[in-house]
């Protein structure tokens, strides 16, 4: 009866069974044996008061009131860390009037929205993604930020939001896009979601969100160098990016191997044998998350140091990399991909361990060729111009 009733189980009703499940042990641990021992569990180190991060927000309005402009000193927050945003963030936090006793519920949204999230951004999938997919939520790199209550987790829902607005319509996911990219920049990267649509619609809309970013850039040049000068950076195995091995290396310096190896891997793409898998997948919901999270991993790779909670956007991939395991031409780079993935959001388990963050930074640098890979195997056809030559010849 248990066996028949299992393997009716969808992949998303084992994955929120899972999800409740282990949460709740998370719950009672934390209950039982107290915040430092369960965080422990995943060689996260606490900081007190809890949602550290977060703080740097509930603390915006304290140090205005105080004279202080919280981009360049905010003593609100219990760290004085700069509030590293553009000034719209500290517009919207006066407006809301956010201050230190908000904390706590904040970060329970947060958490909860980047849940949900998990839950409705991806479907159609089996049990052995969600198995790999709880994998990853519940990893010392998700933790982190579930911890920290970074507010990545609210972009991480706002880019969820824009992979189900996308079904519906381009110009509501450009407003997502938009919104999410104004509140921390790099989603930008997401606008890979407007590749599902036909090359006249994909035109469209990605000049229409470029140009409308790139005018929000130039509105906030000047306080560009402050916002990336005072974001903290994190190195080793609580790290990824083109210089997380070394604060020392200057990030042009740092970015020229990222280039070398996507510019190794589009020669191979333009004369290998292409592996069109868009068509298949035209309106998939995993292909459309691949993307965006192989998008802005690519992307904020090249940032340098991004501390490792950023890879959730990196569970966006999961689903269709499995679905490519499926496939003989992309079934090794699927395989390391995916090995890869899981290494890198479980290595700060590993921080003590000898070479741990050497291997780390292998796992990084073959996510990002395995995902460039995969993405460029995914373009719509108008994109590869030997293979719509070969469809006109036809």
């Amino acid at each position: 009866m248990i066996n028949e009733s299992f393997s009716k189980l969808s992949g998303r009703s084992l994955f929120i069974l899972l999800l409740i499940a282990i949460g709740s042990g998370c719950f009672l641990l934390t209950y039982i044996m107290g915040n430092n021992v369960m965080w422990s569990v995943w060689n996260i180190p606490t900081m007190t008061p809890h949602f550290a991060d977060l703080r740097v927000f509930t603390g915006v309005i304290t140090s205005i009131e105080a004279g202080y402009d919280p981009l360049f000193n905010n003593p609100g927050d219990p760290w004085n860390r700069e509030l590293n945003h553009p000034r719209i963030v500290q517009t919207i936090i006066v407006a809301l009037g956010l201050r230190e006793a908000h904390t706590t519920i904040i970060g329970v949204i947060m958490i909860s929205l980047f849940l949900l999230s998990l839950i409705y951004s991806m479907n159609y999938y089996g049990k052995l993604t969600a198995i790999i997919l709880i994998i990853v939520t519940f990893s010392p790199a998700t933790m982190l930020g579930i911890e920290r209550a970074n507010n990545d987790l609210l972009i991480f829902a706002i880019v969820a939001l824009t992979i189900i607005l996308s079904r519906l319509s381009g110009l509501l996911a450009s407003c997502t896009i938009l919104l999410s990219a104004t509140l921390k920049l790099f989603p930008i990267f997401s606008i890979l979601i407007f590749l599902r649509y036909q090359k006249s619609k994909f035109v469209i809309y990605s000049i229409l969100v470029s140009i409308i970013f790139v005018g929000y850039l130039y509105v906030n040049l000047d306080d560009l160098p402050q916002i990336f000068s005072s974001t903290q950076k994190g190195v080793t195995v609580f790290s990824y990016g083109s210089r997380s091995y070394s604060l020392d290396v200057e990030l042009l310096v740092a970015m020229l191997p990222c280039f070398i190896v996507l510019i190794i891997n589009a020669v191979f793409f333009l004369t290998a044998k292409y592996h069109d898998l868009s068509q298949d997948h035209l309106a998939s919901y995993n292909l459309d998350a691949f993307r965006v999270g192989a998008g802005i991993y690519i992307g904020t790779f090249f940032l340098g140091n991004n501390w490792s909670y950023r890879l959730i956007f990196v569970i966006f991939t999961i689903p269709f990399l499995i679905e490519c395991l499926k496939k003989p031409p992309l079934r090794v780079w699927s395989y390391v991909t995916l090995s890869s993935i899981i290494f890198s959001f479980w290595s700060i388990r590993f921080d003590d361990i000898p070479l741990s963050g050497a291997l780390d930074e292998v796992a990084n640098w073959l996510m990002l060729s395995g995902l460039f890979w995969i993405l460029l195997n995914s373009v719509p056809i108008y994109l590869h111009p030997s293979k719509m030559r070969l469809r006109n010849n036809d």
